[in-house]
C-alpha cells in the first residue's frame, strides 16, 4: 500500500501514551513555573520535598526510620533540607529486603513494574517501580 501524505499512515486523531502524557504534564508544569521567582520556586519545591518526605515515611518501613531524624524545620535554608535526604547505595537497596517498597503507591502512578538495577560491582538487585516513574527515567 502507498501512502500519499503523512496522515494517512496514521489514525486520527492520534493519541499519545501515558508515558507521553506525563512527560507533556512536566512540561507544562516547567511552563508555569518558569516565569516564578527564586523564592516561589523553593517553596514550591519544599512543600513537594515534605509531601514525598511524609508519603515515604508513612507506607515503607526503611523511610520512616530513615525520616526519623529529618527536620524540616531545622533547616536555615533550601540547600540544608536536602542535605538531610541521604543518597542511597545500590548495596542499601539490595540489603533492605522489601522495606524500602511502599505499601500504597499511588493509582495515578500507574502499574507496578518489576525492574532489577545492574552494577558492575554488585549482583543485580530487584526492585519495584511505578509507570509513572518510568515515564520519568525514559523522559
Amino acid at each position: 500500500m502507498q501512502y500519499t501524505k503523512y496522515n494517512d499512515y496514521f489514525e486520527w486523531p492520534r493519541m499519545p501514551g501515558e508515558d507521553l502524557i506525563l512527560i507533556n504534564d512536566m512540561y507544562l508544569q516547567l511552563l508555569d513555573t518558569q516565569w516564578q521567582s527564586l523564592q516561589e520556586i523553593r517553596q514550591g519545591q519544599t512543600k513537594q520535598l515534605e509531601f514525598l518526605l511524609g508519603f515515604a515515611r508513612n507506607n515503607a518501613a526503611y523511610f520512616a526510620n530513615m525520616a526519623s531524624n529529618f527536620d524540616m524545620q531545622k533547616a536555615r535554608n533550601f540547600a540544608d533540607l536536602w542535605k538531610q535526604v541521604p543518597i542511597t547505595s545500590i548495596q542499601q537497596i539490595a540489603q533492605s529486603g522489601n522495606t524500602m517498597i511502599l505499601q500504597n503507591m499511588p493509582e495515578k502512578h500507574g502499574k507496578k513494574l518489576p525492574l532489577e538495577l545492574i552494577s558492575t560491582v554488585h549482583p543485580p538487585v530487584k526492585i519495584v517501580v511505578s509507570q509513572y516513574w518510568m515515564a520519568i527515567r525514559n523522559a
